[in-house]
């Protein structure tokens, strides 16, 4: 799909100024179900990228020698410092919180995420997010993403998250520009309701405190906070539309459904949704919509090794699992109460249109 970079930022991609770090990342996807990482940066400072790492459609990427940190403060703790002195508004905060995203990408690394935590970054992006008054949507987006990659399975994250956002009125802050673009936020959803069921099944009293105490985690457990974001997940993307800033809410849609079928209330969430769209007047749109975005999703990863790969190891969740769900939700027998064709009234019944994935 190209190289990736800010949608409406504008100009090339900061400037000559820009360190060789940003690079790679630019030729990623967002979704890490789309990339494998192809930044590694040590906290020691040494960084190492391989020239079969390198997107040469990028007439921008340069690696030198002489980039590589030494000393006792490496590359990323340079960079947060960096970071953390950038203006609310500055478009260098899209790429800096992109660099550091691609050293979270992937499996999950409890150090990694404690190195930056230690560092003082979860608050940095929430005063960022809350208290910078960031109109940003590129920033923000960035923020956003790299939150997600930063408190994914790990209790003391999500207690340094609840410790600076304190009182409703922060939260309400907060949950404003989550629900202000999921596009944007999307990521963040998706990393908090995985993290959430993780959490559910331990038997660890930090994590029942952390459970108990969360405002976040209380939000996302509430089944009509899941139906909202899974309802308007679905409505903002269709086939014709689908592009690497926005396939993601797809991805998002899908961990939503996953974990309700592993809770057996996949029928629950799918008449829920039924319900949702006669409620909107427009009966039988969104799950065609959603029919058809899953028949792309079947087209997409089941051909491509590596984007499944990367996609069972950003969640946790095996790939067999994520392909079994999508074929119960596209089985056409209207009888099943995990297929979506069991939703869709006859007369509104618009799922045989053919399309290839371009």
């Amino acid at each position: 799909m190209g190289c990736s970079g800010p949608r409406r930022a504008g100009g090339h991609p900061g400037g000559l100024e820009m360190s060789a770090l940003f690079f790679p990342h630019l030729c990623q996807p967002r979704d890490p179900a789309q990339s494998r990482k192809t930044t590694v940066l040590w906290p020691s400072g040494t960084w190492h990228l391989s020239s079969s790492q390198i997107c040469h459609q990028c007439p921008c990427l340069f690696y030198f020698r002489s980039l590589v940190c030494d000393g006792k403060r490496g590359l990323l703790t340079r960079l947060l410092q960096v970071m953390k002195k950038e203006p609310a508004e500055s478009s260098f905060r899209f790429w800096q919180a992109r660099a550091v995203e691609s050293f979270l990408r992937g499996t999950t690394s409890y150090a990694d995420q404690m190195f930056l935590l230690k560092r003082g970054l979860l608050e940095h992006i929430l005063y960022c997010i809350v208290d910078s008054e960031c109109k940003s949507r590129d920033v923000l987006q960035s923020y956003f993403d790299l939150l997600g990659e930063l408190m994914k399975f790990n209790v003391d994250a999500f207690k340094r998250f609840n410790k600076y956002i304190n009182t409703d009125a922060k939260f309400q802050v907060f949950l404003k520009q989550i629900n202000s673009s999921l596009v944007d936020s999307n990521m963040l959803v998706r990393c908090v309701t995985l993290s959430l069921d993780r959490f559910e099944n331990q038997v660890d009293m930090k994590v029942a405190e952390v459970l108990s105490e969360c405002r976040l985690l209380a939000y996302i457990s509430q089944v009509p906070t899941q139906m909202s974001f899974l309802f308007r997940l679905i409505n903002i993307i269709h086939v014709q539309t689908l592009t690497q800033e926005n396939v993601s809410c797809l991805n998002t849609s899908l961990v939503i459904l996953m974990l309700a079928r592993r809770k057996e209330r996949l029928p629950l969430y799918l008449r829920l949704l039924q319900r949702m769209e006669h409620s909107k007047k427009y009966p039988g749109f969104l799950l065609n919509n959603f029919h058809n975005l899953l028949r792309f999703w079947q087209q997409h990863y089941l051909h491509k090794d590596k984007d499944s790969t990367c996609l069972e190891n950003s969640s946790c969740i095996s790939f067999s699992y994520w392909k079994e769900t999508v074929s119960i939700l596209l089985n056409p027998d209207r009888q099943s109460p995990s297929a979506l064709v069991s939703y869709i009234e006859e007369p509104y019944m618009d799922i045989d249109r053919d399309f290839t994935e371009e």
